[in-house]
């Protein structure tokens, strides 16, 4: 008699299953896409937090020149340091570096034409012009001192932009 051929058999192996390690080649592009993603963002947050500085910076200047004029009260001081700033302002952007170099009532216009001409109606132009260059010149009040100051500090926020809004 023959062997039983099935006899001989042996039972099935099944491959061994297979390792996390490499992993596939989808799973490296995805990482790499992960790794960039956020390589590119922090890299736009780092960008976007430095070009945000000057405006941090003018709104804490503009808010402690406020604080000082409350303290001393001396309106040419707070008149000075906001057409500065203003000034400096318009430097830092490239589309206002013009501005930077008008003369202080052509400044004055500009920053009353931005704000539908409600510095005008708080007070005249020419008074802080005289009030800068005038030897002994006329206060404001503080009522006016409060009109230039938030015409002043909407026009330096607006003149930045939306980069602006911190």
């Amino acid at each position: 008699m023959t062997p039983d051929p099935l006899a001989q058999l042996r039972d099935i192996h099944p491959p061994p299953p297979p390792s996390w390690w490499p992993p596939a080649p989808g799973w490296w592009i995805l990482a790499l896409l992960v790794i960039l993603l956020t390589a590119w963002g922090l890299l736009a947050a780092r960008r976007r937090h430095r070009n945000r500085r000057f405006a941090r910076e003018a709104k804490r200047r503009v808010d402690q020149l406020w604080r000082d004029f409350e303290r001393d009260g001396d309106s040419a001081r707070l008149a000075k340091a906001l057409l500065v700033l203003a000034r400096q302002t318009a430097r830092s952007i490239p589309l206002h570096e013009q501005a930077a170099a008008l003369p202080t009532d052509e400044l004055l216009v500009l920053i009353d034409a931005t704000s539908d001409s409600q510095l005008k109606a708080a007070l005249a132009l020419d008074k802080v012009a005289r009030l800068l260059y005038a030897p002994t010149p006329e206060a404001l009040t503080k009522t006016e001192a409060r009109a230039l100051f938030v015409v002043t500090r909407e026009w330096i926020r607006r003149a930045g932009g939306p980069l602006w809004e911190v």
